[in-house]
C-alpha cells in the first residue's frame, strides 16, 4: 500500500460532527435474518474530512430515537 492512500487509524472520536445526505439505503440481509444490516451511501462534502472509499464510519442520528438505545 502506498502512503498516498494510507490513512493512519485513530481512536473513535465523536467530538467533531459532520453533516451528510443519504443517497441510498439498501438492506443487505434477508428478510428472515435476526438483524437488519443495510448498505448506506452518504454524500459528504469533500472538504469535511479525509476518508478512503470503502472505509467504515459511525453514524449517529439526532434524537429523539424511535427505537434502539440513546448513544
Amino acid at each position: 500500500m502506498t502512503d498516498e492512500f494510507f490513512i493512519q487509524p485513530k481512536a473513535y472520536d465523536i467530538s467533531k460532527h459532520y453533516r451528510a445526505r443519504v443517497v441510498s439505503s439498501e438492506r443487505i440481509t434477508s428478510e428472515k435474518a435476526e438483524a437488519e444490516v443495510r448498505e448506506i451511501v452518504l454524500d459528504i462534502p469533500a472538504h469535511s474530512f479525509v476518508y478512503v472509499e470503502g472505509q467504515s464510519i459511525g453514524v449517529l442520528a439526532p434524537p429523539p430515537y424511535e427505537f434502539g438505545n440513546d448513544h
